[in-house]
């Protein structure tokens, strides 16, 4: 069994990948360090010398590699579940989780974060980021098992939450 959470960026799919992994005692897995450790350089320079579509192709063996593991949370990349092959692979023997935050919390919690996001370097990074929420929005509804909105929650919570829904009931430890 995996746990997969998926979403937009800054919806806390790391920071609750980690907690909840280390709850359940899974291993963690996060496609965007992985990719980052084989390529050698940061995913903004992979966007900036070699494009999104390399960046989408290195991402893509990176699923089909987690995607054969058990016992693990998964933290995908914003733009992973674009691709329907990803989302294949990725929902066998898992159990998908939707991350979503309100765009102005986003927006926040992007301004506080100092990794380089390549996808929002417009100016008007709010219309940026509604824009591309709006344009993925069916891609990211399809294969939620679970839907949480992070925007007023602890990450603590969140993963507690996730861990509910998946056991049905109220066994976390605290």
């Amino acid at each position: 069994m995996k746990i997969v959470l998926y979403g937009f960026m800054a919806v806390g799919k790391s920071v609750v990948g980690k907690i909840l992994a280390e709850k359940l005692q899974f291993g963690f897995i996060d496609t965007d360090e992985e990719i980052e450790k084989q390529v050698k350089i940061p995913i903004h320079t992979i966007f900036d010398k070699f494009g999104e579509q390399k960046f989408r192709a290195l991402e893509h063996d990176i699923i089909r590699m987690v995607s054969s593991k058990e016992w693990v949370v998964v933290a995908c990349g914003g733009g992973a579940v674009l691709d329907s092959r990803n989302v294949q692979m990725l929902k066998r023997d898992s159990i998908m989780v939707l991350l979503t935050a309100k765009p102005e919390i986003i927006l926040e919690r992007v301004d506080k974060d100092p990794s380089i996001r390549p996808l929002l370097s417009d100016l008007d990074r709010l219309s940026k980021i509604k824009c591309l929420m709006s344009s993925r929005l069916d891609k990211y509804l399809e294969p939620a098992d679970i839907i949480i909105d992070t925007s007023n929650i602890a990450p603590e919570d969140v993963a507690r939450e996730i861990f509910e829904k998946i056991r049905g009931e109220k066994l976390w430890i605290s």
